[in-house]
């Protein structure tokens, strides 16, 4: 996994006690990986990196040598700065965004970080001041894991980093566990291994004299008041903003591709793709069993685009095959039934060095929204509405037959009362600002960046959706126009027209009235009416689900999945009972859908077997 890695101490660091090696290993998925070192009495930071972006040695020192930086990552827009900086008397020897950063640091100190638009993590290791600051971009899209040990600091791009370090303490975070098997993912800034803490989105964080202090210097925020603008103002801004933030990531240096599925956001970053680049060679990736909705409609819009395109499908038996390595990359802390990006992704990176995903668009454009949420509550009922919402599995009532009882006793109500405390300092009364602010710093970061990480392991990825302007934008639109995508889908019918015109998997239909439309609207309409007479052997059209994880895990993965989940060990490892695991994955086997419990458990299994054990 690309990122940075080290530790900083206040005592002297031993030249030959090989933990940074020991770091660096542990991230570096690949031998082609190269890594840059950097060591003194008091430091020992490294870079791990795919070598697309900002391929020169590091560190960068500054003109005096007093400070030096190591980046993962790159900037996007970043000529500006680059000018004003020259202006204020910078002169650019190695000319790349790690060297930027430097000097936006010397000239403004922690204000240079909200001036950044890009993917990134950042340290800066100044040796006089034994001073280690570590900032990320706003959304945390290079995730940094730390620890506190003593009179030191460990970092790295992956939790494993530090538990290479044969001191750190191996202890299991049940409560972490527990949250997994509520939300499907961790809260807050909790990992599977205890006092390991992942960095917020938008960290300042600085070490010295044994001293860790940190905050964060940009949050997400709603105008007390909206501009009133017309539909079509808002639209064109919108669509402006949305090319923008494509041309600005898209560089043509690199063969790209994207991962196409049947809904809208990877639709738009192809279709804007096209216009920024009308003859780059541009490659799309769609997974899936074949004849799902989602290839379907992919296939439509790579034909219109002119991408080549490629239908990659998803095995039965996929999940057994890359589950291990999928658990060891995301430290545990993604459901083995949410890898099916990892599935394909070495043969993609054959074809492609860049891979351009839709991650953000959902929350961003409003996907997550109801007509509820644009009510203002009391406190306390936005606790229990947005509890009950999110906590999709386990029920708190339920840990009773879930939990032993050391591990119930230890929970009590923890799982709730974390939830709740993590969002405490986030003070508003409007549901939908709470909702954004969950999916953005929870949802988003906590569970679907783990699936950008798997990618980011064999290729650069980028996020068109994540840059600064077009986030702050869609933050002040108001939330009529954002419920259902409104002006999402109003700006893209203005702007590809054509990909409008194809099917989109959540509704089956195109964005725009077609004769297609008509006929599928009328046939199902028929459907429905022959049922209601009687004619019951008329199947209504149902959606065609690009997996099946309810069936793969019965029939091919069966003998895998109860030799990982009922062998004595992992039966004795105290957290949960014997008895509900046995049942879940026997009334699994007979029929029921436990899928995603069964997903989580899977992955917990694993991280022991790979970390605890």
């Amino acid at each position: 996994m690309s990122g940075l890695v080290g530790y900083v101490s206040v005592g002297e660091i031993s030249p030959d006690d090989g933990l940074l090696s020991s770091m660096i290993q542990a991230v570096k998925n690949e031998s082609w990986y190269c890594v840059d070192e950097y060591r003194d009495a008091h430091a020992a930071l490294a870079r791990v990196s795919l070598g697309l972006t900002n391929p020169a040695a590091q560190p960068i020192w500054n003109r005096g040598h007093s400070a030096c930086i190591l980046m993962e990552g790159e900037l996007y827009a970043a000529e500006q700065l680059k000018q004003e900086l020259i202006d204020r008397g910078h002169h650019f020897r190695v000319n790349n965004d790690a060297e930027l950063i430097l000097y936006l640091f010397e000239e403004f100190g922690e204000a240079c970080a909200e001036r950044l638009n890009g993917a990134f993590h950042v340290a800066i290791w100044e040796p006089a001041e034994q001073r280690l600051t570590i900032f990320n971009d706003r959304f945390g899209l290079y995730p940094l894991y730390y620890i506190e040990q003593g009179q030191r600091l460990l970092f790295g791009a992956g939790v494993r980093a530090i538990l290479a370090d044969p001191t750190a303490p191996r202890r299991p975070n049940r409560l972490a566990m527990a949250e997994m098997l509520s939300f499907e993912h961790l809260i807050g800034e909790h990992t599977l291994a205890e006092n390991v803490r992942v960095a917020p989105a938008a960290a300042w964080m600085v070490y010295k004299q044994g001293r860790l202090t940190v905050k964060t210097y940009w949050d997400i925020a709603h105008p007390r008041l909206q501009k009133l603008y017309t539909d079509a103002e808002y639209r064109d801004q919108l669509s402006h903003l949305l090319q923008q933030a494509v041309t600005r990531q898209f560089q043509g240096d690199l063969p790209t591709g994207i991962l196409l599925s049947g809904g809208l956001d990877s639709r738009l970053v192809l279709g804007l793709l096209r216009m920024s680049a009308p003859t780059a060679d541009l490659r799309s990736f769609t997974f899936g069993i074949p004849d799902c909705d989602d290839a379907r409609f992919a296939a439509e819009v790579a034909s219109i685009v002119h991408s080549q395109h490629q239908f990659m499908e998803l095995k039965p038996d996929f999940v057994q095959e890359i589950a291990a390595e999928g658990v060891r990359l995301t430290d545990g802390m993604k459901s083995c039934i949410h890898m099916h990006v990892f599935a394909n992704l070495r043969a993609q990176a054959r074809s492609v060095r860049v891979i351009y995903k839709g991650y953000m668009g959902d929350p961003l454009m409003g996907s997550h929204l109801k007509r509820s949420f644009w009510g203002e509550y009391e406190r306390p009922a936005i606790d229990d509405m947005t509890f009950a919402q999110y906590n999709s599995l386990i029920k708190q009532s339920d840990h009773a037959q879930v939990f032993t009882e050391p591990m119930r006793q230890f929970l009590q109500h923890g799982v709730r009362e974390h939830f709740v405390q993590e969002f405490a300092q986030y003070e508003t009364t409007v549901l939908g600002n709470w909702e954004d602010h969950f999916d953005f710093r929870q949802r988003q970061r906590r569970f679907i960046l783990n699936g950008v990480e798997l990618v980011r392991s064999q290729v650069l990825v980028r996020t068109p959706f994540c840059d600064n302007e077009l986030v702050e934008f869609m933050l002040s639109v108001p939330p009529g126009l954002r419920y259902e995508r409104a002006l999402c889908i109003m700006a893209f019918i203005e702007m590809l027209p054509a990909l409008a015109k194809v099917p989109w998997t959540r509704t089956n239909l195109p964005l725009v009235p077609t004769m297609r439309m008509a006929f599928s609207q009328l046939n199902q309409q028929a459907r429905w009416m022959m049922r209601n007479h009687g004619l019951h052997n008329i199947p209504v059209t149902q959606p065609r689900q690009y997996a099946d994880y309810a069936l793969w895990l019965r029939t091919a993965c069966k003998a895998w999945v109860e030799s990982t989940l009922l062998n004595k060990h992992a039966l004795e490892r105290g957290y949960f009972k014997p008895e509900y695991v046995r049942n879940l994955v026997s009334e699994h086997m007979a029929g029921a859908d436990h899928s995603r419990a069964l997903g989580v458990l899977l992955a917990i299994e694993l991280w022991h077997q790979q970390f605890m054990d």
